[in-house]
């Protein structure tokens, strides 16, 4: 199994899951270094511009300041940093929720991961977002009541769903007509596979 990351990152709200507090590695970037703090958290490395966090850091963690004109977000440059040391599951907490521009960046951050060979999650108290490509995901039901498909390609081909309420079966789906939003689950487990292309999955527990 994949060794986990844990990336903080600085939405004005951050729920950080219990489990995700077990990662082998904790990276906090900014103003993440302050919900760190607050969930009672010591990363491992805070990385980031610092022109959202201004307090100190604590003594003894490593931290990777950056010039803040740079073409990187403090969320890539600390997805970069866990890649480079090997770790292929992440997961991103405080990425949703505060600005649509850095959120937009941060679902961006998923297809990144999903071209890399890493598998990026992104979390807050009501959704899971995460990006895959050519293959096939078994997703279980658990507590979402919604499961949204999107392409994240101009055309994504070979797109199946069984398991939901609207199934799929070898469709295109493109990035400029929402077919797959708002689905809902039927059994205990969907099977999502699309043969060419990428596929943004977004699982919500909201009851609208």
């Amino acid at each position: 199994m994949s060794r986990t990351c844990l990336i903080i990152t600085g939405a004005p709200q951050c729920h950080i899951p219990p489990a995700a507090k077990n990662a082998e590695y904790i990276i906090a970037c900014d103003q993440g270094y302050g919900h760190a703090v607050n969930a009672g958290i010591v990363p491992d490395l805070v990385v980031g511009d610092f022109d959202s966090w201004p307090g100190p850091i604590a003594a003894g963690i490593t931290v990777q300041r950056a010039d803040p004109v740079k073409d990187e977000t403090d969320t890539f440059l600390a997805m970069r940093a866990a890649m480079e040391k090997g770790y292929r599951n992440l997961i991103i907490c405080g990425a949703l929720g505060g600005r649509l521009d850095h959120e937009l960046a941060n679902v961006s951050l998923c297809a990144y991961a999903a071209e890399h060979g890493a598998h990026c999650t992104l979390v807050d108290q009501n959704h899971q977002i995460f990006a895959f490509q050519n293959g096939t995901r078994r997703i279980a039901r658990g507590h979402w009541t919604k499961i949204s498909v999107f392409a994240m390609d101009r055309r994504v081909r070979g797109v199946s769903f069984s398991g939901l309420r609207y199934p799929l079966t070898d469709a295109e789906l493109t990035n400029r007509f929402p077919l797959g939003v708002s689905n809902e689950f039927v059994t205990d487990r969907a099977v999502i596979t699309v043969k060419e292309g990428m596929l943004l999955i977004v699982l919500s527990d909201l009851s609208f």
